[in-house]
């Protein structure tokens, strides 16, 4: 599994307490999250949110930098239609938030998927439920 990993990855979860339980986001290959996802009401309108952060995330234009309330750094990946797909997690300087995105160019396209939410899709069959709260980067060290 380790080796599957080596070109970051994304996790898809799910919280069976949310009504819209699904979502993912992407890590770097030392298990940082870089990118997090809106929620979803289906498995596979999170796979697709996936497919379009593969797609999405290699390309520089679809980044927007944006500061916080709390003045801190963070970026969002857009879609081509200007719609958010995902957002980066506070960072404690604009040089890490652009390491930041380059991380997100770096494994977007390539990142693995472990799927951890026990389901076959949608089809109502279930496993163990995972719940998934990204907690805040203390390095801010993703590539």
């Amino acid at each position: 599994m380790a080796e599957d990993k080596k070109n970051g990855y994304y996790v898809l979860t799910k919280n069976i307490n949310a009504t819209q339980p699904y979502r993912y986001v992407l890590k770097a290959p030392n298990h940082e999250t870089i990118l997090s996802s809106e929620n979803y009401t289906t498995s596979r309108n999170a796979r697709n949110g996936i497919e379009s952060t593969r797609v999405n995330g290699i390309v520089e234009e679809h980044f927007e930098k944006r500061t916080s309330k709390a003045d801190e750094p963070y970026f969002v990946l857009k879609a081509t239609n200007g719609e958010i797909i995902g957002v980066s997690e506070m960072y404690s300087s604009t040089n890490a938030c652009e390491h930041g995105i380059k991380a997100v160019i770096k494994y977007a396209a390539q990142a693995s998927l472990v799927d951890e939410t026990g389901s076959d899709g949608d089809n109502g069959s279930e496993g163990p439920v995972i719940t998934n709260n990204p907690v805040r980067s203390k390095s801010n060290k993703y590539a």
